[in-house]
């Protein structure tokens, strides 16, 4: 998805940024495996999460799109997404 490849542009520790893609080739396989495709990791879709419970972005899904990104619950990828999205919607602050 193009928000977070912008996001990792910005920020490369954050899921497909070029650390984080450096420091998952060093880890062993059967301990670490890497984020899925059409998921975020637990990390980020937390952070997104909150984000958007403080009113700072919405996480939209629609249904014009092809596929949505997943969110997984707890312990990581699962066999059910904790939510899933397909615009991030930046919304205005207030201070």
């Amino acid at each position: 998805m193009e928000f977070v490849q912008s996001l990792a542009a910005i920020l490369p520790v954050l899921d497909q940024g070029s650390h984080r893609r450096a420091v998952e080739a060093e880890l062993r396989p059967d301990v670490w495996g890497a984020t899925p495709e059409g998921w975020v990791s637990q990390t980020l879709g937390l952070a997104l999460r909150r984000l958007e419970s403080k009113g700072r972005l919405r996480l939209l899904q629609r249904a014009d799109v092809g596929s949505a990104l997943q969110i997984p619950g707890r312990g990581g990828t699962s066999l059910r997404a904790l939510a899933q999205f397909t615009h991030v919607l930046r919304t205005e602050v207030t201070t």
